[in-house]
């Protein structure tokens, strides 16, 4: 859905945002800074605890493009129940992950998308019992 922002300051200006959906957005809560992070620096003794918490946000992010790409090449369908897939959802039941059509451990690729569907948690968890 399109949404529209008028400028009040300026002269009524309205910007429009094409699909703010596609878009990567991570919540405030999980982008912020933690306090013991706040004043960690370059040269402070623990500026790998400020790394590894930039490598964190960053896999989030990439995480959230790599879904958002299979799903798109899924046509929002699970491969496994063919079922409507939605990304933003909290119902845990139906929260989409991807799985490795070859497993890493086998010599699947982790990251590539041809390598990757997107399934809902519970078709996820039959589809590994499948396989046991």
């Amino acid at each position: 859905m399109d949404s529209r922002y008028t400028d009040k300051v300026g002269k009524g200006k309205t910007i429009y945002l094409i699909s703010p959906t596609d878009v990567p957005i991570l919540n405030a809560a999980s982008a912020s800074i933690p306090v013991k992070l706040r004043k960690i620096h370059a040269y402070h003794p623990e500026a790998n605890l400020l790394q590894e918490f930039n490598d964190k946000i960053s896999e989030l992010v990439n995480v959230k493009n790599l879904k958002a790409k299979v799903w798109k090449r899924q046509d929002g369908k699970c491969t496994h129940c063919s079922g409507e897939i939605q990304l933003n959802t909290n119902i845990v039941e139906l929260c989409p992950e991807l799985h490795h059509i070859i497993p890493i451990s086998l010599g699947g690729s982790k990251s590539n998308i041809k390598n990757l569907e997107l399934i809902h948690y519970e078709c996820h968890k039959m589809k590994h019992k499948a396989a046991e």
